[in-house]
């Protein structure tokens, strides 16, 4: 059975408004993070995904992905940051989705590298967005 983040972890719109317009940007090849720290003991997180992607079926399947590949790297980062993930590329899987982010953490420096095997994630079933 697998563990969703609870809800206290996730960016309520005023804080992801003012992470996207106060936060740190990092654009990689099919998504952007924009981080700032926080006073709180925990990391919250946020996703979007804009019209463009694609129909609602499709932004809400990138969705999703996003929210798994959070689940895998979630416990890894570090501590007191605001952290909001938008995806721009259509051709999105799980894997490639969770191995860019514990990339563009590890760049930013808000992951915690103890654990290296389990920053790994290969399925072989998922399948890019269409």
């Amino acid at each position: 059975m697998k563990k969703n983040l609870t809800k206290r972890v996730r960016l309520n719109k005023q804080t992801f408004k003012l992470t996207l317009q106060q936060g740190k940007r990092l654009r990689y090849a099919q998504m952007t993070i924009f981080y700032r720290e926080n006073q709180l003991s925990i990391a919250r997180y946020g996703v979007g995904v804009g019209r463009k992607y694609g129909n609602a079926v499709q932004r809400n399947r990138a969705k999703r992905l996003l929210r798994e590949a959070l689940n895998k790297v979630y416990l890894h980062i570090l501590s007191s940051y605001d952290i909001v993930v938008l995806v721009y590329d259509k051709e999105l899987s799980l894997s490639s989705c969770a191995n860019q982010l514990s990339h563009m953490f590890e760049r930013l420096g808000i992951i915690n590298r103890d654990h290296d095997e389990a920053l790994t994630y290969n399925t072989d079933y998922s399948s890019p967005v269409e």
